[in-house]
């Protein structure tokens, strides 16, 4: 991975943990990130700045990163795509038919 193609939008997989800062600057531990995790550039490196401003994709933990402690360790993924809305639209029917089924055999087996 080369810094330049830590663009804004941009997404990565991480492979190997990494902490994440809770400012820009300065010491404060937000959480360590899991190797195996993905985040997406929200901002791009600043001028005079030495973190980039990330977001975990899973969870939407906003953190800091220094830009440096992520050459050999991290790799270009595509980011998540949302659900389409017709396989999302048939959830509430699914879970209504299981629920129903569950509280029907609940009652058989008393």
């Amino acid at each position: 991975m080369a810094l330049e193609l830590l663009q804004p939008g941009s997404s990565w997989r991480l492979t190997a943990p990494l902490d994440l800062t809770s400012h820009g600057s300065g010491p404060g531990l937000a959480t360590q990130a899991a190797g195996g995790r993905c985040f997406t550039v929200v901002d791009g490196l600043q001028p005079g700045a030495s973190r980039l401003r990330v977001r975990l994709l899973e969870d939407g933990y906003p953190g800091w990163v220094n830009p440096r402690q992520l050459l050999g360790h991290a790799r270009a993924c595509q980011p998540p795509q949302p659900p389409s809305r017709t396989a999302t639209a048939s959830w509430p029917r699914y879970f209504s038919i299981h629920h129903r089924r569950a509280a029907k055999a609940k009652r058989e087996s008393s």
